[in-house]
């Protein structure tokens, strides 16, 4: 599913038969009705060096988590084991980077869009009341994905799911429901536009 990161519209949906290899052709295909020069943040079930570099050549861009199968050079598996806690490493060719992070486990980032960079949150460790540092890809994969955890939080509200014996049933039932959810935010946004609108007038 491709949702919109501020107001968790869902732009565009596949249901997922096995037929594809996960990760290149399915997303592929739900991208190609967005156009180019957008920027996706996206799990570690899609995300790989292949598809990365794929997308650049359509002018489109990601970020996101990424498991270690998915085209990690060996080299930087093997350095990514003697990290100590809030230490990276990464490695770069050309506009695709991946970067290893330690935290309390070890994370797997890979972005078109960013550097290695290390940045502050603004929040304090309460521990040791140390400022808390984390690489920018995992700041804005964090800041974007929320939109998709808005999304799933809303959805799992008042569910219209039924129990039966026919998959395409609850197949059906589930896109009713996403429809819903998505007509919800648009009358929503309507409302927002109208009530700026009146309070813009002169008095």
């Amino acid at each position: 599913m491709v949702y919109e990161a501020v107001s968790s519209y869902i732009c565009n949906m596949e249901i997922y038969s096995a037929e594809e290899e996960v990760g290149g052709h399915s997303f592929i295909t739900l991208d190609r009705n967005l156009g180019q020069n957008h920027h996706i943040y996206q799990d570690s079930f899609y995300n790989s060096v292949r598809l990365a570099q794929t997308l650049l050549d359509s002018n489109v861009r990601l970020c996101g988590t990424m498991r270690a199968n998915r085209g990690i050079p060996c080299d930087l598996g093997g350095e990514s084991k003697c990290l100590k806690t809030g230490q990276s490493a990464f490695w770069r060719k050309g506009d695709v980077m991946v970067q290893v992070w330690k935290d309390k486990r070890l994370m797997q980032m890979i972005s078109t869009i960013h550097d290695a960079t290390i940045v502050n949150t603004g929040r304090r460790d309460r521990k040791t009341n140390m400022e808390i540092k984390k690489p920018y890809t995992v700041v804005q994969y964090n800041k974007f994905t929320k939109g998709m955890d808005r999304a799933d939080q809303y959805l799992s509200y008042y569910s219209v799911l039924r129990k039966t014996v026919k998959w395409s049933k609850r197949v059906v039932l589930y896109l009713l429901k996403c429809v819903h959810f998505d007509a919800f935010f648009c009358v929503q946004d309507t409302k927002y536009k109208q009530t700026s609108k009146v309070q813009e007038l002169p008095a």
